[in-house]
């Protein structure tokens, strides 16, 4: 079990820690992180990716962690549980999910998974 502190961050000054969830093409993805670091300059960004793009993420140089965890397929509470307790490790201010598509009804998977991460 961790202890996990909750706080409320009221100020973007007051992020410290973000995850980004890459649940989105590449080019899609570094358009958001470019836009994180702008609006989060001194926020640590990790994000989440599958390993066949890790490569392509670190070279970029806009993430400072890079978290490879998403073997294939859909990401899900449960289907990756050994994933979400070691997230649960740490403390992140904020998430951020880069979706596929403009309609995120079936995007529930990875609203629940972040729940489990308790973001």
């Amino acid at each position: 079990m961790t202890n996990t502190v909750k706080r409320k961050i009221t100020l973007k000054e007051e992020v410290k820690s973000i995850l980004v969830v890459r649940s989105a093409p590449l080019p899609r993805t570094f358009e958001a992180l470019k836009k994180l670091r702008q609006e989060y300059s001194k926020a640590e960004i990790s994000i989440l990716v599958q390993p066949e793009v890790k490569d392509e993420i670190e070279k970029t140089g806009l993430a400072d962690k890079v978290i490879v965890g998403i073997k294939r397929g859909r990401i899900g509470l449960f289907r990756n549980l050994p994933l979400v307790f070691q997230l649960r490790k740490r403390v992140f201010d904020l998430v951020a999910i880069i979706y596929n598509t403009e309609d995120i009804s079936w995007y529930g998977n990875l609203r629940l998974f972040v729940s489990g991460i308790r973001v």
